[in-house]
Protein backbone atom coordinates (compact mmCIF):
# COMPACT_ATOMS: atom_id res chain seq x y z
CA UNK A 1 0.00 0.00 0.00
CA UNK A 2 0.91 3.70 -0.12
CA UNK A 3 0.39 5.46 3.31
CA UNK A 4 0.38 8.57 3.89
CA UNK A 5 1.66 9.32 7.34
CA UNK A 6 0.76 12.91 8.73
CA UNK A 7 1.79 14.66 11.96
CA UNK A 8 1.59 18.22 13.26
CA UNK A 9 3.84 17.84 16.61
CA UNK A 10 7.46 16.77 16.92
CA UNK A 11 6.12 15.71 20.69
CA UNK A 12 5.08 12.18 18.53
CA UNK A 13 8.08 11.94 16.05
CA UNK A 14 8.96 8.67 18.04
CA UNK A 15 5.53 7.03 16.84
CA UNK A 16 5.78 8.25 13.48
CA UNK A 17 9.24 6.47 13.13
CA UNK A 18 8.20 3.68 14.71
CA UNK A 19 5.30 3.30 12.19
CA UNK A 20 7.35 4.63 9.42
CA UNK A 21 9.70 1.53 10.24
CA UNK A 22 6.95 -1.07 11.00
CA UNK A 23 5.36 -0.15 7.55
CA UNK A 24 8.10 0.06 5.10
CA UNK A 25 9.60 -3.16 7.13
CA UNK A 26 6.24 -4.82 5.12
CA UNK A 27 6.92 -3.59 2.09
CA UNK A 28 4.44 -0.65 2.40
CA UNK A 29 5.69 2.92 0.97
CA UNK A 30 5.66 5.53 3.10
CA UNK A 31 5.70 9.59 3.21
CA UNK A 32 5.95 11.46 6.29
CA UNK A 33 4.02 14.62 6.02
CA UNK A 34 4.87 17.04 9.29
CA UNK A 35 5.10 20.26 10.25
CA UNK A 36 8.85 22.36 9.90
CA UNK A 37 7.92 24.10 13.44
CA UNK A 38 9.84 22.08 16.52
CA UNK A 39 6.57 22.59 19.15
CA UNK A 40 8.72 21.92 22.33
CA UNK A 41 11.92 24.39 21.38
CA UNK A 42 10.11 26.30 19.66
CA UNK A 43 12.22 27.10 17.15
CA UNK A 44 11.98 25.98 13.27
CA UNK A 45 13.69 22.80 12.13
CA UNK A 46 15.85 22.55 9.28
CA UNK A 47 16.85 18.20 8.67
CA UNK A 48 16.27 16.59 6.46
CA UNK A 49 14.87 12.77 6.63
CA UNK A 50 14.44 10.40 4.02
CA UNK A 51 10.41 10.06 2.91
CA UNK A 52 9.76 12.80 5.34
CA UNK A 53 8.51 16.25 4.04
CA UNK A 54 8.02 19.44 6.08
CA UNK A 55 5.86 21.53 5.60
CA UNK A 56 5.79 25.52 6.71
CA UNK A 57 3.88 26.25 10.12
CA UNK A 58 3.85 29.86 11.30
CA UNK A 59 5.77 30.12 14.75
CA UNK A 60 4.11 30.75 18.04
CA UNK A 61 5.43 31.54 21.52
CA UNK A 62 2.54 30.67 23.80
CA UNK A 63 0.68 27.07 24.15
CA UNK A 64 -2.15 28.79 24.97
CA UNK A 65 -2.75 31.49 22.07
CA UNK A 66 -4.82 32.37 19.36
CA UNK A 67 -1.28 32.38 17.38
CA UNK A 68 -0.78 28.86 17.73
CA UNK A 69 -4.64 27.48 16.58
CA UNK A 70 -3.66 30.12 13.58
CA UNK A 71 -0.83 28.04 12.59
CA UNK A 72 -2.39 24.89 13.05
CA UNK A 73 -5.19 25.60 10.48
CA UNK A 74 -2.60 27.07 8.11
CA UNK A 75 -1.19 24.00 8.16
CA UNK A 76 -3.89 21.91 7.92
CA UNK A 77 -5.05 23.19 4.55
CA UNK A 78 -1.30 23.51 3.52
CA UNK A 79 -0.54 19.88 4.32
CA UNK A 80 -4.20 18.03 2.90
CA UNK A 81 -4.16 20.52 -0.19
CA UNK A 82 -1.02 18.15 -1.11
CA UNK A 83 -2.50 15.67 -0.20
CA UNK A 84 -5.53 15.70 -2.38
CA UNK A 85 -3.54 17.25 -5.02
CA UNK A 86 -2.09 13.48 -4.76
CA UNK A 87 -4.62 11.39 -3.84
CA UNK A 88 -4.98 8.68 -6.31
CA UNK A 89 -1.38 7.60 -5.30
CA UNK A 90 -2.65 7.24 -1.96
CA UNK A 91 -3.99 4.33 -0.57
CA UNK A 92 -4.23 4.90 2.99
CA UNK A 93 -3.73 8.23 5.61
CA UNK A 94 -2.49 7.48 9.09
CA UNK A 95 -3.40 11.01 11.12
CA UNK A 96 -2.54 12.17 14.49
CA UNK A 97 -4.14 14.39 16.20
CA UNK A 98 -4.43 16.87 17.45
CA UNK A 99 -5.05 19.19 16.01
CA UNK A 100 -8.32 18.69 15.77
CA UNK A 101 -8.41 20.80 12.53
CA UNK A 102 -6.66 17.73 10.80
CA UNK A 103 -9.67 15.59 11.53
CA UNK A 104 -11.84 17.90 9.65
CA UNK A 105 -9.95 18.11 6.60
CA UNK A 106 -9.16 14.45 6.56
CA UNK A 107 -12.70 13.93 6.43
CA UNK A 108 -13.07 16.22 3.12
CA UNK A 109 -10.68 14.18 1.67
CA UNK A 110 -12.12 11.14 2.71
CA UNK A 111 -15.38 12.27 1.04
CA UNK A 112 -13.92 13.44 -2.25
CA UNK A 113 -11.83 9.66 -2.44
CA UNK A 114 -13.73 7.10 -1.03
CA UNK A 115 -11.22 4.54 -1.56
CA UNK A 116 -8.86 6.16 0.59
CA UNK A 117 -8.88 4.26 4.13
CA UNK A 118 -8.38 6.85 7.17
CA UNK A 119 -6.72 6.17 10.41
CA UNK A 120 -7.32 8.31 13.21
CA UNK A 121 -4.56 8.27 15.62
CA UNK A 122 -6.01 9.91 18.90
CA UNK A 123 -2.46 11.07 20.95
CA UNK A 124 -4.34 13.68 22.86
CA UNK A 125 -8.17 15.04 23.45
CA UNK A 126 -8.62 18.80 23.08
CA UNK A 127 -9.67 20.59 24.98
CA UNK A 128 -10.60 17.50 27.25
CA UNK A 129 -6.62 17.23 28.94
CA UNK A 130 -6.33 20.66 29.13
CA UNK A 131 -5.88 22.44 32.64
CA UNK A 132 -8.11 25.17 31.71
CA UNK A 133 -11.10 24.62 34.13
CA UNK A 134 -14.59 26.79 32.73
CA UNK A 135 -12.44 27.47 30.16
CA UNK A 136 -13.42 24.23 28.70
CA UNK A 137 -17.08 25.00 27.77
CA UNK A 138 -15.86 28.16 25.43
CA UNK A 139 -13.65 25.87 23.58
CA UNK A 140 -16.44 23.06 22.96
CA UNK A 141 -16.72 24.15 19.41
CA UNK A 142 -12.79 22.67 19.01
CA UNK A 143 -13.88 19.23 20.86
CA UNK A 144 -17.26 18.77 18.31
CA UNK A 145 -14.40 19.88 15.24
CA UNK A 146 -13.22 15.76 16.32
CA UNK A 147 -16.26 14.62 17.24
CA UNK A 148 -18.12 15.30 14.03
CA UNK A 149 -15.44 13.95 11.76
CA UNK A 150 -14.46 10.92 13.53
CA UNK A 151 -17.41 8.88 12.02
CA UNK A 152 -15.61 9.76 8.37
CA UNK A 153 -12.14 7.01 9.84
CA UNK A 154 -12.16 3.29 8.65
CA UNK A 155 -10.12 2.88 12.32
CA UNK A 156 -9.64 4.91 15.06
CA UNK A 157 -6.54 4.44 16.88
CA UNK A 158 -6.48 5.44 20.69
CA UNK A 159 -3.67 6.04 22.46
CA UNK A 160 -4.82 4.90 25.23
CA UNK A 161 -8.69 2.80 26.79
CA UNK A 162 -9.28 6.43 28.40
CA UNK A 163 -9.97 8.64 25.38
CA UNK A 164 -12.50 5.47 24.48
CA UNK A 165 -14.34 5.80 27.96
CA UNK A 166 -14.34 9.57 27.49
CA UNK A 167 -15.19 9.49 23.66
CA UNK A 168 -17.26 6.44 24.24
CA UNK A 169 -20.64 7.98 22.46
CA UNK A 170 -18.87 9.73 19.76
CA UNK A 171 -17.10 6.35 18.55
CA UNK A 172 -19.90 4.20 18.94
CA UNK A 173 -20.39 1.79 16.09
CA UNK A 174 -17.10 2.59 14.91
CA UNK A 175 -13.42 -0.14 14.73
CA UNK A 176 -11.38 0.95 17.52
CA UNK A 177 -8.07 0.24 18.52
CA UNK A 178 -6.39 1.18 21.53
CA UNK A 179 -2.35 1.30 20.63
CA UNK A 180 -0.14 2.47 23.35
CA UNK A 181 3.27 4.88 22.87
CA UNK A 182 6.35 2.97 22.59
CA UNK A 183 9.88 2.82 22.40
CA UNK A 184 12.66 0.81 20.80
CA UNK A 185 14.18 -0.76 23.01
CA UNK A 186 17.49 0.03 23.60
CA UNK A 187 18.36 -2.89 26.24
CA UNK A 188 18.35 -1.78 30.52
CA UNK A 189 20.74 -3.39 32.49
CA UNK A 190 19.95 -1.69 36.42
CA UNK A 191 23.10 -0.09 37.98
CA UNK A 192 21.44 0.42 41.08
CA UNK A 193 22.77 3.33 43.35
CA UNK A 194 19.31 3.81 46.02
CA UNK A 195 20.29 4.87 49.44
CA UNK A 196 19.23 2.67 52.06
CA UNK A 197 18.50 5.50 54.72
CA UNK A 198 16.01 7.72 52.99
CA UNK A 199 13.64 7.86 50.14
CA UNK A 200 14.86 9.18 46.27
CA UNK A 201 11.95 10.73 44.10
CA UNK A 202 12.54 11.90 40.34
CA UNK A 203 10.16 14.11 39.08
CA UNK A 204 10.92 13.93 34.88
CA UNK A 205 9.19 16.08 32.01
CA UNK A 206 7.24 19.50 31.56
CA UNK A 207 7.00 21.82 34.65
CA UNK A 208 4.06 23.30 33.44
CA UNK A 209 0.48 23.66 34.28
CA UNK A 210 -0.94 20.16 34.31
CA UNK A 211 1.70 18.97 37.00
CA UNK A 212 -0.27 18.95 40.52
CA UNK A 213 2.42 21.32 42.41
CA UNK A 214 0.29 21.47 45.47
CA UNK A 215 -0.08 17.08 46.17
CA UNK A 216 3.98 16.72 44.78
CA UNK A 217 4.90 19.34 47.46
CA UNK A 218 2.32 17.87 50.02
CA UNK A 219 3.62 14.16 49.61
CA UNK A 220 7.45 14.82 49.89
CA UNK A 221 6.33 17.18 53.17
CA UNK A 222 4.86 14.37 54.58
CA UNK A 223 8.01 11.58 53.49
CA UNK A 224 10.67 14.43 54.22
CA UNK A 225 9.20 13.99 58.41
CA UNK A 226 9.88 10.62 58.67
CA UNK A 227 13.10 10.02 55.87
CA UNK A 228 15.64 12.04 54.14
CA UNK A 229 13.91 12.85 51.23
CA UNK A 230 15.81 13.85 47.64
CA UNK A 231 13.77 14.64 44.82
CA UNK A 232 15.62 14.84 41.24
CA UNK A 233 13.95 17.16 38.73
CA UNK A 234 14.45 16.51 35.25
CA UNK A 235 12.87 18.64 32.63
CA UNK A 236 12.18 22.32 32.24
CA UNK A 237 8.60 24.34 31.88
CA UNK A 238 7.36 28.09 33.03
CA UNK A 239 6.67 26.34 36.91
CA UNK A 240 10.04 25.05 37.35
CA UNK A 241 11.19 27.80 40.11
CA UNK A 242 8.53 27.40 41.84
CA UNK A 243 8.55 23.87 41.77
CA UNK A 244 12.01 23.82 43.01
CA UNK A 245 11.42 26.47 45.63
CA UNK A 246 8.32 25.04 47.35
CA UNK A 247 10.27 21.29 47.71
CA UNK A 248 13.38 22.83 48.79
CA UNK A 249 10.48 24.64 51.86
CA UNK A 250 10.05 21.40 52.80
CA UNK A 251 13.35 20.50 53.94
CA UNK A 252 13.84 18.26 51.03
CA UNK A 253 17.31 17.79 48.98
CA UNK A 254 16.27 19.31 45.37
CA UNK A 255 18.58 18.46 42.53
CA UNK A 256 17.76 19.97 39.21
CA UNK A 257 19.41 18.49 35.93
CA UNK A 258 17.50 20.75 33.89
CA UNK A 259 16.95 18.70 30.29
CA UNK A 260 18.82 15.18 30.05
CA UNK A 261 18.87 13.88 26.33
CA UNK A 262 21.96 11.46 27.21
CA UNK A 263 20.39 7.83 27.71
CA UNK A 264 23.44 7.15 30.11
CA UNK A 265 23.30 10.11 32.45
CA UNK A 266 19.12 9.91 32.25
CA UNK A 267 19.86 6.07 33.59
CA UNK A 268 22.40 7.25 36.85
CA UNK A 269 19.70 9.33 37.70
CA UNK A 270 16.86 7.03 37.60
CA UNK A 271 18.59 4.55 39.01
CA UNK A 272 19.42 6.14 42.19
CA UNK A 273 15.63 7.08 42.76
CA UNK A 274 13.00 4.91 44.77
CA UNK A 275 9.79 6.13 42.32
CA UNK A 276 9.41 7.91 40.06
CA UNK A 277 6.58 11.09 40.10
CA UNK A 278 3.48 10.73 37.53
CA UNK A 279 1.12 13.60 39.97
CA UNK A 280 -0.71 15.72 37.77
CA UNK A 281 -4.37 17.82 38.25
CA UNK A 282 -7.72 16.43 38.50
CA UNK A 283 -8.85 18.28 35.85
CA UNK A 284 -6.42 16.79 32.98
CA UNK A 285 -7.72 13.31 31.09
CA UNK A 286 -4.39 11.72 30.15
CA UNK A 287 -4.19 8.04 29.95
CA UNK A 288 -0.68 6.84 29.63
CA UNK A 289 1.95 9.88 30.22
CA UNK A 290 5.19 10.17 28.43
CA UNK A 291 7.19 10.19 31.50
CA UNK A 292 5.68 7.08 32.73
CA UNK A 293 7.02 5.44 29.53
CA UNK A 294 10.63 6.58 30.64
CA UNK A 295 10.08 5.16 34.33
CA UNK A 296 8.92 1.77 32.89
CA UNK A 297 12.11 1.63 30.48
CA UNK A 298 14.32 2.08 33.16
CA UNK A 299 12.18 -0.16 35.73
CA UNK A 300 11.07 2.52 38.23
CA UNK A 301 8.28 2.19 40.32
CA UNK A 302 5.46 5.28 39.60
CA UNK A 303 3.45 7.33 42.25
CA UNK A 304 0.62 7.85 40.27
CA UNK A 305 -2.39 9.98 41.08
CA UNK A 306 -4.25 10.40 37.59
CA UNK A 307 -7.05 7.92 37.34
CA UNK A 308 -7.71 6.02 33.44
CA UNK A 309 -4.88 3.23 31.88
CA UNK A 310 -1.65 4.42 33.88
CA UNK A 311 -3.94 3.63 37.32
CA UNK A 312 -4.98 0.36 36.30
CA UNK A 313 -1.50 -1.01 35.29
CA UNK A 314 0.14 0.31 38.81
CA UNK A 315 -2.67 -2.26 40.39
CA UNK A 316 -2.56 -4.77 38.10
CA UNK A 317 1.28 -5.38 37.93
CA UNK A 318 2.11 -4.04 40.83
CA UNK A 319 4.84 -1.68 39.41
CA UNK A 320 3.95 1.11 41.87
CA UNK A 321 1.42 2.77 44.41
CA UNK A 322 -1.46 4.87 43.29
CA UNK A 323 -2.13 7.55 45.97
CA UNK A 324 -5.26 10.27 46.53
CA UNK A 325 -5.39 13.26 48.76
CA UNK A 326 -8.32 11.43 50.49
CA UNK A 327 -5.75 8.60 51.54
CA UNK A 328 -2.16 9.91 51.71
CA UNK A 329 -1.21 9.10 54.86
CA UNK A 330 -1.83 5.32 54.62
CA UNK A 331 -0.21 5.83 51.01
CA UNK A 332 3.36 7.52 52.74
CA UNK A 333 3.83 4.57 55.04
CA UNK A 334 3.43 1.92 51.59
CA UNK A 335 5.85 4.58 49.91
CA UNK A 336 7.90 4.04 53.00
CA UNK A 337 8.17 0.48 52.81
CA UNK A 338 9.85 0.51 49.46
CA UNK A 339 9.79 -3.38 47.71
CA UNK A 340 12.47 -3.98 45.34
CA UNK A 341 9.17 -6.10 43.06
CA UNK A 342 8.11 -2.82 42.18
CA UNK A 343 10.59 -2.21 40.24
CA UNK A 344 11.13 -5.68 38.38
CA UNK A 345 7.37 -4.95 37.63
CA UNK A 346 7.98 -1.64 36.29
CA UNK A 347 10.32 -3.03 33.46
CA UNK A 348 8.48 -5.62 32.64
CA UNK A 349 5.19 -4.34 31.57
CA UNK A 350 7.89 -2.02 29.65
CA UNK A 351 8.80 -5.57 27.89
CA UNK A 352 4.92 -6.95 27.79
CA UNK A 353 3.59 -4.04 26.15
CA UNK A 354 5.61 -0.91 25.65
CA UNK A 355 8.45 -2.65 23.27
CA UNK A 356 9.01 -2.17 19.76
CA UNK A 357 7.93 -5.54 19.22
CA UNK A 358 4.69 -5.25 20.68
CA UNK A 359 4.29 -1.91 18.91
CA UNK A 360 4.79 -3.52 15.60
CA UNK A 361 2.67 -6.71 15.88
CA UNK A 362 -0.55 -4.55 16.98
CA UNK A 363 0.51 -1.28 13.91
CA UNK A 364 0.72 -4.15 10.97
CA UNK A 365 -2.51 -5.47 12.66
CA UNK A 366 -4.60 -2.79 12.06
CA UNK A 367 -3.58 -1.99 8.83
CA UNK A 368 -4.55 -5.74 8.11
CA UNK A 369 -7.32 -4.75 9.17
CA UNK A 370 -8.28 -2.07 7.07
CA UNK A 371 -7.15 -3.43 3.61
CA UNK A 372 -9.47 -6.41 4.75
CA UNK A 373 -12.52 -3.95 4.46
CA UNK A 374 -14.72 -3.37 0.94
CA UNK A 375 -14.39 -0.48 -1.20
CA UNK A 376 -16.53 1.85 -0.32
CA UNK A 377 -17.86 2.08 -4.26
CA UNK A 378 -18.36 -1.85 -3.74
CA UNK A 379 -21.18 -0.90 -1.37
CA UNK A 380 -25.03 -0.03 -2.87
CA UNK A 381 -26.71 2.27 -0.54
CA UNK A 382 -30.31 1.29 -0.59
CA UNK A 383 -33.55 4.23 -1.07
CA UNK A 384 -36.43 4.26 0.92
CA UNK A 385 -39.36 3.62 -1.19
CA UNK A 386 -41.67 4.71 1.55
CA UNK A 387 -44.68 6.71 0.29
CA UNK A 388 -46.57 9.29 2.06
CA UNK A 389 -48.69 7.77 4.00
CA UNK A 390 -46.54 5.38 5.25
CA UNK A 391 -43.57 7.83 5.74
CA UNK A 392 -46.06 9.72 8.06
CA UNK A 393 -46.78 6.68 9.94
CA UNK A 394 -43.63 5.84 10.49
CA UNK A 395 -43.16 9.53 11.94
CA UNK A 396 -45.51 8.99 14.36
CA UNK A 397 -44.49 5.57 15.36
CA UNK A 398 -41.13 7.14 16.04
CA UNK A 399 -42.95 9.69 18.58
CA UNK A 400 -44.96 7.36 20.15
CA UNK A 401 -42.25 4.83 20.58
CA UNK A 402 -39.62 7.52 22.18
CA UNK A 403 -42.66 7.81 24.73
CA UNK A 404 -43.60 4.28 25.33
CA UNK A 405 -40.04 2.55 24.80
CA UNK A 406 -37.44 5.40 25.58
CA UNK A 407 -34.01 4.59 23.58
CA UNK A 408 -35.90 2.80 20.64
CA UNK A 409 -35.82 4.45 17.60
CA UNK A 410 -38.93 2.94 15.79
CA UNK A 411 -41.56 0.71 17.14
CA UNK A 412 -44.14 -0.62 14.38
CA UNK A 413 -47.48 -1.59 15.03
CA UNK A 414 -49.45 -3.17 15.76
CA UNK A 415 -47.11 -5.05 18.44
CA UNK A 416 -47.66 -7.24 21.37
CA UNK A 417 -45.76 -6.47 23.94
CA UNK A 418 -45.77 -8.45 27.32
CA UNK A 419 -43.75 -8.34 30.58
CA UNK A 420 -42.31 -4.76 29.76
CA UNK A 421 -41.07 -4.45 33.21
CA UNK A 422 -38.81 -7.11 32.41
CA UNK A 423 -37.20 -6.18 29.18
CA UNK A 424 -34.84 -3.50 28.13
CA UNK A 425 -35.11 -1.92 24.99
CA UNK A 426 -31.91 -0.69 23.81
CA UNK A 427 -30.66 2.33 22.02
CA UNK A 428 -31.63 2.60 18.00
CA UNK A 429 -34.20 -0.39 18.33
CA UNK A 430 -36.51 -1.18 15.18
CA UNK A 431 -38.91 -3.65 14.98
CA UNK A 432 -41.41 -4.56 12.12
CA UNK A 433 -44.68 -5.14 11.68
CA UNK A 434 -47.05 -7.77 13.60
CA UNK A 435 -44.24 -8.34 16.11
CA UNK A 436 -44.69 -10.49 19.42
CA UNK A 437 -42.54 -9.53 22.27
CA UNK A 438 -42.42 -11.35 25.64
CA UNK A 439 -41.46 -12.24 29.00
CA UNK A 440 -42.71 -14.78 31.15
CA UNK A 441 -43.11 -15.06 34.86
CA UNK A 442 -41.81 -13.14 37.55
CA UNK A 443 -37.67 -12.23 37.35
CA UNK A 444 -35.60 -9.33 39.87
CA UNK A 445 -33.54 -8.17 36.81
CA UNK A 446 -34.12 -7.53 33.38
CA UNK A 447 -34.79 -11.29 31.57
CA UNK A 448 -34.77 -9.93 28.18
CA UNK A 449 -32.09 -7.44 26.25
CA UNK A 450 -31.73 -5.83 23.03
CA UNK A 451 -28.63 -4.45 22.96
CA UNK A 452 -28.01 -1.15 20.41
CA UNK A 453 -28.74 -0.82 17.00
CA UNK A 454 -30.83 -4.04 16.40
CA UNK A 455 -33.38 -4.56 13.60
CA UNK A 456 -36.21 -6.81 13.56
CA UNK A 457 -38.16 -7.81 10.53
CA UNK A 458 -42.09 -8.34 10.40
CA UNK A 459 -43.98 -11.38 12.13
CA UNK A 460 -41.02 -11.86 14.66
CA UNK A 461 -41.72 -14.03 18.13
CA UNK A 462 -39.03 -13.07 20.61
CA UNK A 463 -40.77 -15.46 23.58
CA UNK A 464 -38.09 -15.65 26.83
CA UNK A 465 -38.97 -17.43 30.57
CA UNK A 466 -35.59 -17.44 31.62
CA UNK A 467 -33.01 -15.19 29.98
CA UNK A 468 -32.39 -13.98 26.64
CA UNK A 469 -29.56 -11.14 25.62
CA UNK A 470 -28.97 -10.21 22.16
CA UNK A 471 -26.46 -7.93 21.07
CA UNK A 472 -25.47 -4.68 19.61
CA UNK A 473 -26.20 -4.11 15.46
CA UNK A 474 -28.52 -7.41 14.82
CA UNK A 475 -29.74 -8.16 12.09
CA UNK A 476 -33.47 -9.85 12.25
CA UNK A 477 -34.81 -11.65 9.37
CA UNK A 478 -38.79 -11.33 9.49
CA UNK A 479 -40.54 -14.99 10.66
CA UNK A 480 -37.83 -15.13 13.27
CA UNK A 481 -38.60 -17.16 16.29
CA UNK A 482 -36.19 -16.82 19.21
CA UNK A 483 -37.32 -18.80 22.12
CA UNK A 484 -35.68 -19.99 25.00
CA UNK A 485 -38.22 -22.17 26.61
CA UNK A 486 -40.30 -25.71 25.26
CA UNK A 487 -43.22 -27.91 26.49
CA UNK A 488 -40.82 -30.89 27.73
CA UNK A 489 -37.44 -31.54 27.69
CA UNK A 490 -36.25 -34.03 24.84
CA UNK A 491 -32.71 -34.27 25.50
CA UNK A 492 -30.33 -35.43 27.93
CA UNK A 493 -31.11 -38.17 31.41
CA UNK A 494 -34.69 -36.86 32.19
CA UNK A 495 -36.86 -36.51 28.82
CA UNK A 496 -40.20 -36.04 28.70
CA UNK A 497 -42.38 -39.12 27.73
CA UNK A 498 -44.93 -38.73 24.81
CA UNK A 499 -47.67 -40.19 27.11
CA UNK A 500 -48.23 -37.03 28.22
CA UNK A 501 -50.58 -34.54 26.43
CA UNK A 502 -47.99 -31.70 24.98
CA UNK A 503 -49.29 -28.90 28.02
CA UNK A 504 -49.19 -30.58 30.45
CA UNK A 505 -45.29 -31.63 30.18
CA UNK A 506 -42.91 -29.71 32.48
CA UNK A 507 -41.87 -26.20 30.85
CA UNK A 508 -38.19 -26.31 29.87
CA UNK A 509 -35.89 -23.15 29.67
CA UNK A 510 -32.46 -22.44 29.10
CA UNK A 511 -30.41 -19.29 28.28
CA UNK A 512 -30.14 -17.75 24.50
CA UNK A 513 -27.02 -15.68 24.25
CA UNK A 514 -27.07 -13.60 20.68
CA UNK A 515 -23.73 -11.69 19.61
CA UNK A 516 -22.72 -8.48 18.46
CA UNK A 517 -22.98 -8.19 14.38
CA UNK A 518 -25.39 -11.51 13.69
CA UNK A 519 -27.24 -11.99 10.91
CA UNK A 520 -30.54 -13.98 11.04
CA UNK A 521 -31.92 -14.87 7.67
CA UNK A 522 -36.25 -15.01 7.18
CA UNK A 523 -37.60 -17.98 9.09
CA UNK A 524 -35.15 -19.20 10.97
CA UNK A 525 -35.96 -20.83 14.85
CA UNK A 526 -33.38 -20.05 17.55
CA UNK A 527 -34.31 -22.46 20.17
CA UNK A 528 -33.29 -22.47 24.04
CA UNK A 529 -29.51 -22.96 25.52
CA UNK A 530 -27.97 -21.86 22.07
CA UNK A 531 -25.27 -19.32 22.43
CA UNK A 532 -24.30 -17.64 18.71
CA UNK A 533 -20.94 -15.96 18.64
CA UNK A 534 -20.37 -12.11 17.45
CA UNK A 535 -20.26 -11.53 13.40
CA UNK A 536 -22.03 -15.03 12.86
CA UNK A 537 -24.66 -15.39 10.25
CA UNK A 538 -27.79 -17.98 10.29
CA UNK A 539 -29.34 -18.81 6.72
CA UNK A 540 -33.13 -18.41 6.29
CA UNK A 541 -35.20 -21.07 7.49
CA UNK A 542 -32.45 -22.99 9.85
CA UNK A 543 -33.34 -24.06 13.12
CA UNK A 544 -30.51 -23.69 15.41
CA UNK A 545 -30.33 -25.92 18.07
CA UNK A 546 -27.07 -25.73 19.38
CA UNK A 547 -23.74 -23.42 20.07
CA UNK A 548 -22.40 -20.92 16.93
CA UNK A 549 -18.93 -19.93 17.15
CA UNK A 550 -17.67 -16.60 16.35
CA UNK A 551 -17.57 -15.74 12.40
CA UNK A 552 -19.56 -18.81 10.94
CA UNK A 553 -22.36 -19.11 8.47
CA UNK A 554 -24.58 -21.49 9.47
CA UNK A 555 -27.97 -23.44 7.62
CA UNK A 556 -30.16 -26.37 7.81
CA UNK A 557 -32.28 -28.55 10.14
CA UNK A 558 -30.64 -28.85 12.32
CA UNK A 559 -28.26 -26.21 11.41
CA UNK A 560 -24.19 -27.26 10.84
CA UNK A 561 -21.38 -24.77 9.93
CA UNK A 562 -21.24 -23.60 5.65
CA UNK A 563 -18.76 -21.40 6.45
CA UNK A 564 -16.02 -19.93 8.41
CA UNK A 565 -14.36 -16.29 8.22
CA UNK A 566 -10.71 -16.41 7.65
CA UNK A 567 -9.03 -13.06 8.95
CA UNK A 568 -5.82 -13.95 6.92
CA UNK A 569 -7.34 -14.08 3.56
CA UNK A 570 -10.82 -11.81 4.17
CA UNK A 571 -13.57 -14.39 2.93
CA UNK A 572 -15.79 -16.79 4.00
CA UNK A 573 -14.29 -20.53 3.52
CA UNK A 574 -16.00 -23.97 3.97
Amino acid sequence: MNIVIVDCFDTWEDRVELLYKAFTGSNHNVKVLMSDYKHIDKIKRNDIKRDYRFFHAVPYKRNMSINRMYSHIRLSRVIFKCVEKNARKIDLIWVFAPPNIFISDVAKVKKNNPNIKVIIDLIDLWPETMPIGKVKKMLSPWGKLRNDNLKYADVIVAECNLYRDVLKEEIEGKVVETLYLARKDLGYKPELNLTKNGLSFCYLGSINNIIDIDSIVRMICYCQKNNDTTVHIIGDGERKNELIKRLKDTGANVIYHGKVYDRTKKQEILDSCHFGLNIMKESVCVGLTMKSIDYFEFGVPIINNIRGDIWDIVDEFECGINISNDTLLNDIQRISSYQNKYRINSRSFFDKELSEEVFDNKALEIIDMVESKPKKNNVKIRSSNYGAIETIKNVAMVILGKVKYPGARLIRLPIVIRGKEYISFGKGLTTGYNCRIEVNGKHKNKALVFGENVNIGDYVSVRCAESISIGNDVLIGSRVLIIDNSHGNYRGTTQDSPDVPPNKRSIYTAPIVIGDNVWIGEGAVIQAGVTIGNGSVVAANSVVTSDVEACTIVGGVPSKVLKKWNQKSGKWEK
